[in-house]
């Protein structure tokens, strides 16, 4: 029976022995290193464990955005609607200002003929009262000429009854 072969960490070389507090070392060091392992993993598994805590309050963090980003796109989506219905209210009224224009346009033209016609009115107005003014200062002239006349009528007819009384 080969020793080499029932011997833990036994030399690759036959004939070399390996003492026993050598194997004990190679022993030890083996634990030791599988202790080393298992610690990293238990750090590893630390570091993992914080990063899952890290992952959970980020993911939190993304739910409350989520949360706050469908709000403000509610929001967003009611201002959108009140301005698409404001922007139709201001077209139809835009349309209605446009309707009152072309109104007011025509009002405006029937408004200048009118004045044309009463300008006209006002020359012949102005020609009507200077001819009044003529025809006053004419009969003014026959008043005074009539005074006048009854004057002498009334002094002639003084006198016919005069002498109707003398004969």
């Amino acid at each position: 029976m080969n020793r080499a072969s029932s011997q833990p960490f036994a030399p690759s070389l036959p004939g070399v022995r390996v003492a026993a507090p050598v194997r004990a070392a190679a022993v030890t060091v083996a634990i030791l290193m599988v202790l080393v392992a298992f610690a990293a993993l238990i750090d590893m598994a630390v570091a993992v464990n914080k990063m899952s805590a890290s992952l959970v309050t980020v993911n939190d963090g993304l739910r409350t955005l989520h949360g706050k980003l469908s709000h403000t796109n509610a929001t967003l989506r009611q201002v959108s609607l009140k301005l698409t219905l404001t922007n139709e209210l201001l077209h139809a009224t835009n349309v209605k200002v446009l309707m009152t224009n072309a109104k007011l346009n025509l009002t405006n033209a029937k408004a200048a003929e009118s004045i044309v016609l009463l300008n006209g009115m006002t020359r012949d107005v102005g020609m009507t009262n200077a001819r009044l003014q003529k025809t006053n200062a004419s009969l003014a002239g026959m008043q005074s000429t009539l005074g006048g006349m009854s004057s002498d009528i009334r002094a002639m007819a003084h006198k016919i009854t005069h002498a109707k009384l003398l004969f």
